[in-house]
């Protein structure tokens, strides 16, 4: 069995699902992050971590504050170290030297955010914070770099049997040229990782966590999981 690490989201995380076989096993999830969070130190709010009852939900935001993903990274003990970056979605938040990703758990639990505070995800700060968290970890990545999978993935507004479903075409579009923007920036980097590619990306009206340009029909994730044996 092969362990899997991610650094991304459901849409790598629930390829898994799709395993039949078992042969591979996600053994760390470090989601509701970004790299630009990486570049900051670590600081952990225990008043917010407090105010989430899931204990999962307060792994996920814990793990963006103190920035565990780094250490992990350089005692790196899994097969597979795969990524995408749809949680760059997010915005983050900045109190001094300190970010932190504004998921939604921390923005429910998270009393009295400043608006002048937010970075906006997708802005050419984010960016720059973006490439300075990765260049901060690229000689870790380096060193595993044939284990490294990047899922490119994009936002869609095709969507399977919408039933008068609709998504915002421009929304989804800014959102793609700013991961346009982050893929190209990675595999200059790490040109030897492996990369998922996709054809036709059509979302499901009907997926368990609900309709989004992030949510995609089956076919998918069994099309990932397919590149992702073919490479190991």
């Amino acid at each position: 069995m092969k362990k899997v690490c991610i650094f991304g989201s459901c849409v790598s995380r629930d390829i898994f699902e799709y395993d039949l076989s078992g042969g591979l096993r996600v053994e760390k999830y470090f989601a509701r992050s970004s790299f630009a969070s990486l570049s900051a130190m670590p600081y952990v709010e225990l008043d917010v971590l407090k105010n989430i009852s899931s204990s999962f939900q307060r792994r996920v935001v814990q793990a963006d504050m103190d920035k565990s993903f780094i250490g992990s990274l350089k005692n790196f003990d899994c097969d597979i170290m795969l990524f995408d970056f749809i949680d760059n979605r997010f915005n983050l938040y900045q109190q001094g030297d300190k970010l932190t990703t504004i998921s939604n758990e921390y923005k429910k639990a998270k009393s009295g955010l400043v608006s002048a505070n937010v970075i906006l995800s997708g802005s050419s700060k984010y960016f720059e914070l973006w490439k300075k968290g990765f260049l901060k970890i690229t000689p870790d990545l380096k060193k595993i770099e044939d284990k490294i999978i990047l899922n490119k993935i994009y936002w869609t507004d095709f969507i399977y049997a919408g039933g008068g479903v609709r998504f915002d075409a421009e929304f989804i579009k800014e959102k793609n040229a700013h991961l346009e923007q982050i893929y190209r920036f990675f595999l200059e980097y790490l040109g030897g990782a492996r990369v998922i590619e996709y054809e036709n990306l059509y979302a499901d009206v009907n997926h368990k966590w609900g309709a989004a340009p992030i949510h995609y029909v089956d076919t998918v994730y069994k099309n990932a999981l397919e590149q992702i044996l073919n490479y190991f």
